[in-house]
C-alpha cells in the first residue's frame, strides 16, 4: 500500500496547527462502519473523537454513484471524528 496524495480538508481544525495542537495530532483509528461512510456512521460512538478508516473500493468508484469523499468525510465528522483516512482496497483486503 502506498499514498498517492494527501492533502488538508477544506473542514474542521488544521492538523498541522501548531496552537490547537503543539505536539501534533494523535488519535486512535477505527475502521467507519459503514465501511464506504455513504451513509451516516452505525459506530458513530466508536469514531467520537477517533480518526476513521475508510474504504473506498471500485464499486464506491463506479460512474453514477452519487457518493463522494465529501459525503465520506461529512458523515466521519458528524460522528464525532477528529480525522478520516480513505484506504483504496484495491485488492479486496478489508
Amino acid at each position: 500500500m502506498y499514498v498517492t496524495s494527501m492533502r488538508q480538508a477544506d473542514f474542521g481544525p488544521r492538523l498541522y496547527d501548531e496552537l490547537m495542537y503543539p505536539a501534533g495530532l494523535e488519535a486512535s483509528m477505527v475502521l467507519a462502519q459503514p465501511q464506504g461512510a455513504c451513509s451516516p456512521l452505525t459506530n458513530a460512538h466508536e469514531v467520537d473523537g477517533k480518526l476513521a478508516l475508510v474504504t473506498i473500493s471500485e464499486e464506491l468508484l463506479a460512474a453514477g454513484n452519487p457518493c463522494t469523499v465529501v459525503t465520506m468525510a461529512m458523515h466521519v465528522m458528524e460522528a464525532g471524528g477528529r480525522g478520516v483516512l480513505f484506504f483504496y482496497d484495491e485488492y479486496k483486503l478489508v
